[in-house]
């Protein structure tokens, strides 16, 4: 814990578990995991300004992330239930939402052609910094609603949904270089769509 709203940094620099909460009451500063080679694990609720994975390792939260900024950059982050933030920034690195419960709320951010893996959906735009780099796949047994635009500004190079046994619904506009229905799933489309190439294989899309 910290006194101080946004103040104090907890850093694991090895492969490690915390048992506790982290910044509850006050948040703290930054929170930073992930180096790499290593697994660490939170337990409990993560409040902090700033969530960060270092380098190329693993980082598990099994609870509740509150954060700004989250930092997913070059690592694999594996959010189990809600994450909030402000902002989710994916270098060439892996996130992992909502795998086993809870909803995402956050902007998330390609910063290089890294992968999101959405099993609840989202509430939030999703964009990338440089053309055609970013893939966004909507996954698991759940069905799944993104609430906000995909790739406005810079087209995303993949956007995969339709998993089989599900509907994927995307409420704002799609802007991808692919955009494929991966399984005998349904994905609805209620915006505009611009693709150079748009699968729909074995299931259904509407648009």
């Amino acid at each position: 814990t910290t006194g101080t709203n946004n103040t104090g940094t907890l850093t694991l620099n090895g492969s490690s578990t915390i048992t506790g909460t982290v910044g509850v009451g006050n948040a703290l500063k930054d929170v930073n995991s992930g180096v790499n080679g290593t697994t660490s694990t939170f337990n409990g609720t993560i409040n902090s300004q700033n969530v960060t994975s270092t380098g190329s390792g693993t980082t598990i939260f099994q609870d509740d992330v509150t954060a700004t900024n989250v930092n997913v950059n070059a690592g694999t982050s594996t959010f189990q239930d809600n994450l909030t933030a402000t902002t989710t920034t994916i270098t060439t690195g892996t996130g992992n939402f909502n795998t086993l419960s809870g909803t995402t709320s956050s902007n998330i951010v390609f910063g290089g052609n890294g992968t999101a893996n959405l099993n609840n959906g989202l509430t939030g735009n999703v964009t990338t910094n440089t053309l055609n780099t970013g893939t966004l796949n909507l996954v698991g047994s759940n069905n799944q609603t993104v609430n906000g635009n995909v790739g406005v500004g810079n087209a995303l190079k993949d956007v995969n949904s339709g998993v089989t046994g599900t509907t994927s619904t995307f409420n704002g506009t799609v802007n991808s270089q692919n955009v494929t229905n991966t399984g005998t799933g349904t994905t609805t489309f209620k915006e505009n769509v611009f693709a150079n190439n748009v699968n729909v294989n074995d299931g259904e899309m509407t648009f």
